[in-house]
């Protein structure tokens, strides 16, 4: 599947000139046929070694998200995808969502590839999982894949309400996102 055509095309690495290198695949993308594509694995790969510095966690101190369905400790881990035309990374542009003002919508959507992992601190509940994906979308028309992962990097599959109920436009037009609360930043 595209990505959106952010990253070089492995038979494109013969078009470039020597000593440059097409763009790796974002933490939890592999490399297909032509572009980079959505890996299950990959991710759940990820959740298994979120400190192990494909991720940047945003927060200094854990906290609870306000509005949480469970209120629980959080560190929110984010990948560095590049922003494009913007200059900074998906890392940059989570911290600009104001957890106290979801009405300002961001000036730029997440860059496909981007990963956000919102870990629970204490572990009482799997980790929740977004993916930005532009070969998929959720019940609700966005191109999240959402998940609940445990440690071991397999997917809960306990019934529950759905995430995007919440994590919508309409209800946050920063894409449904949370943010980091000033405090904890």
């Amino acid at each position: 599947m595209p990505l959106s055509g952010r990253f070089a095309p492995l038979g494109l690495l013969l078009l470039l000139p020597a000593g440059c290198a097409a763009p790796e695949c974002p933490p939890g993308f592999v490399q297909g046929a032509e572009e980079c594509e959505f890996d299950q694995d990959a991710v759940l790969q990820l959740v298994r070694t979120m400190d192990a510095g494909a991720l940047v966690k945003l927060n200094a101190e854990p906290y609870i998200p306000p509005y949480s369905s469970n209120p629980i400790e959080r560190n929110v881990w984010v990948s560095p995808v590049p922003v494009p035309d913007w200059g900074i990374a998906a890392t940059d542009l989570y911290l600009t969502i104001d957890q106290d003002d979801w009405s300002t919508p961001l000036e730029v959507e997440f860059p496909v590839g981007t990963v956000i992992i919102h870990e629970a601190v204490n572990r009482e509940e799997p980790h929740g999982v977004e993916v930005k994906r532009d070969d998929y979308v959720d019940e609700t028309g966005r191109p999240w894949w959402l998940r609940m992962v445990y440690d071991d990097g397999t997917i809960d599959e306990t019934p529950r309400e759905a995430c995007a109920d919440c994590h919508t436009e309409s209800y946050r037009p920063t894409e449904g996102l949370w943010g980091v609360p000033t405090f904890a930043k």
